[in-house]
């Protein structure tokens, strides 16, 4: 099990529109390596599609922090 893996597979569900997929993805990628950016960033997008609008803020929160400069974060 590799957290890129789940990473990128929490990608290519939210960009096919099935968020739920993409949360489950993602989380498995964070649990995995709790320092990925990308699965944050993910599951970030893919709960703000979901109106789960409070987790979103967080997970992109943490991406802004981790990568301040990321301008699709903010």
């Amino acid at each position: 099990n590799h957290p890129v893996y789940y990473s990128n597979a929490a990608n290519c569900c939210m960009r096919l529109g099935h968020f739920e997929q993409a949360v489950q993805m993602a989380d498995e990628a964070i649990r995995l390596n709790p320092a990925m950016t990308k699965a944050y960033y993910h599951r970030g997008l893919s709960y703000q599609a979901l109106k789960m609008h409070k987790k979103a803020i967080e997970d992109l929160r943490r991406v802004v922090k981790a990568v301040p400069g990321d301008e699709e974060a903010r």
